[in-house]
């Protein structure tokens, strides 16, 4: 069934980043997906574009090979776009800005990063949070993330919390699935940055953060990722009923001060 677009309060594109080479993990974008998550053997990145189609949008594909770009079009894709990479970075810094460009993007529009490498999302939450950017012009970026507490152990190394084990220190971590933000807004930070401090620098600006858990906020980086993520399966029937009728839980917080409640 064909699902209606959402109103275009604001427009928005959603951009799917692929390099053609990756270092960790070798054709990551392009390998084939889970079965067991995706109900048919495709590439990585189709996974994401299908979701961008099912939330009610077309997306605008991106990569450094002109070959891989002719495939993805024979595929129906048509919104693909030719980027560079900085030849001072093996990384994507200022691949969305680049984009943003070349699609003549509209300071007022909505920029979302739709990474191939994260195939798990939930049903309607790209629509959820581009209903929230809309309503609220002060928020600048939203973005899905895990709420983590400053205990346990990172690359290798222990560490933790002074003895009181405050509950004050969290760290909502991007995970990868969904990154909106305002062209205008990009444009305030460094040439080679998406997520950058100069995000918020006005005094009523505002980020939101959309909760998640595994599997959704599964990204694959390295090998081991991607055999981990091959074993994933969907939960059962029952309990993906129970998942449909909740809302996307999220805090938006205001630049220097308390997060407002979890919506």
């Amino acid at each position: 069934m064909q699902i209606p677009p959402p109103p275009d309060k604001f427009r928005m594109h959603c951009i799917i980043p692929l390099k053609a080479r990756s270092m960790r993990c070798p054709g990551k974008n392009f390998r084939t997906c889970n079965p067991y998550l995706s109900g048919g053997l495709i590439p990585l990145w189709e996974v994401s574009a299908r979701y961008v189609r099912g939330e009610g949008w077309e997306p605008v594909i991106s990569c450094d090979s002109p070959e891989l770009l002719h495939d993805i079009s024979r595929r129906g894709y048509e919104r693909t776009v030719l980027w560079h990479p900085d030849p001072e970075s093996p990384y994507m810094q200022g691949h969305i800005s680049q984009v943003a460009a070349q699609i003549n993007a509209g300071d007022s529009d909505l920029l979302c990063v739709v990474q191939a490498t994260s195939p798990v999302r939930r049903p309607g939450l790209l629509r959820d949070m581009h209903t929230l950017m809309s309503s609220d012009t002060n928020i600048q970026v939203a973005f899905t993330g895990e709420r983590l507490k400053i205990c346990g152990i990172l690359n290798g190394s222990l560490f933790g919390q002074d003895e009181s084990q405050s509950a004050r220190h969290w760290y909502d971590h991007y995970d990868g699935a969904l990154l909106l933000l305002r062209y205008d807004t990009l444009k305030r930070c460094p040439p080679r940055t998406v997520v950058h401090p100069g995000l918020l620098s006005g005094p009523s600006d505002k980020v939101a953060v959309f909760y998640q858990t595994l599997p959704w906020s599964f990204q694959i980086d390295t090998e081991d990722d991607y055999s981990f993520y091959l074993q994933l399966r969907r939960p059962d029937a029952e309990k993906q009923s129970a998942f449909r009728k909740r809302s996307n839980p999220y805090r938006v917080y205001t630049k220097s001060a308390a997060p407002d409640e979890l919506a």
